[in-house]
């Protein structure tokens, strides 16, 4: 039976230095239709196209509408968007949400390349030991024979070294599904632990990341385009 599973998105807290007044709800609305290029704050429907017209803002600054309408969040012209509602909290909201990540599955679609030819599904998700991706496992119940979870062990990466202190940490990749695009492209969904490097299990980091995408496939592996899509809770 496969598990309830609720994706949330990415919750987030903006903090507002020095502001001249206490946003009210009317604004607050304001920015999520303006972010999401929506007329309505549950407007759901797809766009149809994006012309990258540039931002119109009224007398105060606020954002007002971008290039085209009725546009779902998340699918605005550079790629964000916002859930209803936006609503004010206390700046304890901070080290609560920080908290409140490090113990959740996040869930992640990917885009990769590797200079391995891939000549099917089936010589894909055999090399990655995953599920196929949109098939009836996909990554909500992974078991035999496929050899997910899957710990990997991750040594700071390169791109962050310059700030974070020289470690080596154990994550989980809970979930695993794959399909082929042509020989050399194919997507990934992955459901991991959090403070999983995702870029860093894909192209390996030059061997920091154990096992890595990469390393499974056995050729140079790299991410092209990555998208959180939510968390369980």
């Amino acid at each position: 039976e496969k598990s309830s599973i609720k994706i949330t998105a990415r919750p987030f807290v903006c903090e507002v230095f020095d502001a001249h007044r206490l946003p009210c709800k009317i604004d607050l609305d304001r920015v999520v239709k303006a972010v999401n290029c929506s007329d309505s704050i549950d407007d759901k429907t797809p766009p149809t196209k994006v012309n990258g017209k540039d931002l119109e803002k009224d007398k105060n600054g606020w954002p007002r509408t971008l290039a085209e309408p009725n546009q779902n969040y998340g699918r605005n012209p550079i790629g964000v968007g916002v859930s209803y509602p936006l609503g004010i909290v206390p700046s304890s909201s901070f080290s609560g949400l920080q908290s409140e990540t490090e113990e959740k599955v996040k869930f992640y679609a990917c885009v990769c390349w590797t200079d391995v030819f891939i000549a099917s599904d089936d010589e894909l998700i055999g090399k990655l030991g995953c599920a196929k991706l949109g098939s009836e496992e996909d990554i909500n119940n992974q078991s035999p024979p496929y050899k997910y979870p899957l710990e990997i062990h991750q040594s700071t990466p390169l791109r962050v070294l310059h700030r974070r202190s020289s470690d080596v940490r154990s994550r989980f990749i809970m979930g695993l599904s794959a399909k082929r695009i042509d020989d050399h492209w194919f997507r990934l969904r992955l459901s991991t632990s959090a403070g999983t490097y995702v870029k860093e299990f894909v192209h390996g980091d030059c061997g920091r990341t154990l096992p890595s995408i990469q390393s499974m496939l056995g050729g140079r592996t790299d991410i092209t385009e990555l998208d959180c899509e939510g968390m369980a809770i």
